[in-house]
């Protein structure tokens, strides 16, 4: 007897991605050929939603998305841009699925594969939720960049392990006196008389002469 294969994360949600897919083809097929009594504005807002949830499921596996990262990107970013992208692309195929399965109803095989794309996305996103909260609570989150990420203009100022000088902080030093032929005298700033009175005392002089 086989044995079953060991638990892979990256196989199960290719394989989840895939058939999220496969459902998506199938439900716009049935959109424009089995939906008859349908008005094209509803078929219009059908195809979005089907669309958008074979899109996003594509580009995920287009690109490796990994689902956990997605996750701690909507929980821990401060960024609006790059959690809105995040959910996006985790939340498509769950909310897309959801919809067209509340709101279209009369044909049989539509609902099958709309249900069967609603349990598989709805699985996808539990699996990777629980991931991301048993690596937190393992303590493997600590490496995510998104988890705690500090907002360098709330943090504490950033100083110099080399402390500069300054001249109001470093200690006054003692000024000594100048010597000058063995006496100690200290040097006084030599003050100019105002020219006004040089001018009188120059009279003065010249007046004593006549």
């Amino acid at each position: 007897m086989d044995k079953i294969p060991p638990y892979d994360y990256a196989l199960y949600a290719f394989a989840a991605r895939s058939a999220v897919i496969t459902c998506s083809i199938f439900e716009l097929l049935q959109i424009f050929g089995s939906l008859e009594e349908t008005s094209s504005f509803a078929k219009f807002i059908y195809f979005l939603f089907a669309g958008s949830s074979a899109a996003a499921s594509a580009y995920n596996i287009a690109m490796s998305t990994d689902g956990r990262d997605e996750i701690r990107k909507v929980v821990g970013n401060p960024d609006c841009e790059t959690r809105g992208k995040a959910a996006a692309v985790v939340l498509s195929p769950v909310v897309a699925g959801l919809i067209l399965f509340v709101c279209v109803s009369g044909n049989a095989l539509f609902s099958f594969f709309v249900l069967i794309h609603v349990l598989i996305s709805i699985t996808q996103f539990g699996v990777e939720a629980y991931e991301t909260t048993l690596q937190k609570g393992s303590g493997t989150a600590s490496n995510n960049p998104y988890a705690q990420l500090a907002n360098p203009s709330c943090g504490a100022p950033i100083v110099s392990e080399k402390k500069g000088t300054s001249q109001f902080t470093e200690p006054l030093q003692d000024v000594k006196p100048v010597k000058d032929e063995g006496k100690s005298k200290v040097q006084t700033p030599v003050v100019q008389e105002p020219i006004y009175h040089t001018l009188e005392r120059v009279q003065k002089e010249a007046e004593k002469k006549k």
